[in-house]
């Protein structure tokens, strides 16, 4: 007998364009809205709402200008690479 399989959905990955910049902020900042040391640092969820997306600016802006920030077409993910 052969496993079942699931289909699988494909994402397309692309570079977030200047307007979409803001978007790939926000997706970052859901997704390390839990963490400890950011919460840790922002510890009112109100400040960090309001100061995160500047934050990932201020330490991975460079991916965007660079071509290595990367982010799926849904909104579901976002990386930002800085090579060495």
């Amino acid at each position: 007998m052969r496993p079942k399989t699931r289909d699988m959905t494909i994402h397309r990955i692309t570079n977030p364009s200047e307007a979409d910049q803001h978007t790939s902020r926000s997706i970052l900042t859901a997704a390390f809205i839990q963490d400890p040391v950011m919460r840790w640092l922002y510890p009112r969820a109100e400040r960090y709402l309001q100061s995160f997306p500047d934050f990932c600016g201020a330490f991975g802006g460079q991916a965007f200008a660079m071509g290595t920030a990367w982010t799926s077409e849904k909104g579901g993910g976002t990386a930002l690479w800085l090579p060495p």
